[in-house]
């Protein structure tokens, strides 16, 4: 996203802009891979949750397409047992 901003930002300023993608996807690290079977695991670790509106209204303006949402696994190891994120929709 950081690029693809970049590179806004440049064009609103009346620069040439040329943006050229590693992956044969676009996002860059936010991108995620097929392991097999369609299920697909990020490229690195990324997240984004509901409430993180400015994100979702930059991805709606610079890489048109729904997002999909799932529920969380993530979770924190202290004291000796996993505390799981949950959601506030969860809730």
């Amino acid at each position: 996203m950081t690029g693809l901003v970049a590179g806004r930002e440049l064009a609103r300023r009346g620069h040439p802009v040329e943006i050229l993608e590693r992956w044969p996807d676009v996002a860059g690290q936010a991108s995620a891979f097929d392991v097999g079977g369609g299920v697909y695991v990020d490229r690195y670790y990324h997240h984004l949750f509901e409430s993180d509106r400015e994100m979702i209204d930059l991805h709606a303006e610079l890489l048109p397409g729904s997002l999909e949402w799932h529920r969380s696994s993530v979770g924190m190891y202290a004291r000796g047992r996993v505390w799981p994120f949950v959601s506030p929709r969860d809730l």
